[in-house]
């Protein structure tokens, strides 16, 4: 996930959409999509709609799970009157993530998550 968005915002590009693919142990495959309120290039909100997608089936053994991001644009669309902070702040933790992983491996810096 991180990697898409890395990439998403190295080349300005903003998704409207997340696709999930997932394949089970018997090798069943699904994809399953969904649309955005807004597009993003936000680690963040790409890895909530992805998980989303994936929490929507139940718990089996899992070989393979993929994201991607769908719908790109060139911009931002709508901007709002009001800046929210928490967004802003999201937005500095991925510049400096990146800068990080582009100067030590892409490995460098990960985000924890808490269940």
């Amino acid at each position: 996930m991180e990697q898409v968005a890395r990439r998403l915002r190295r080349l300005g590009l903003y998704a409207r959409g997340v696709a999930v693919k997932i394949r089970f142990a018997k090798f069943e495959t699904i994809n399953r999509s969904s649309t955005l309120a807004n597009p993003t290039d936000s680690t963040e909100e790409l890895w909530e709609a992805a998980r989303g997608l994936f929490n929507k089936w139940p718990f089996q053994p899992v070989r393979l799970i993929g994201m991607t991001a769908e719908q790109l644009t060139k911009g931002q669309g709508q901007l709002g009157l009001f800046t929210d902070p928490q967004k802003e702040r999201q937005r500095k933790l991925d510049v400096v993530a990146d800068r990080i992983n582009n100067k030590f491996g892409r490995s460098a810096i990960r985000r924890g998550g808490v269940s």
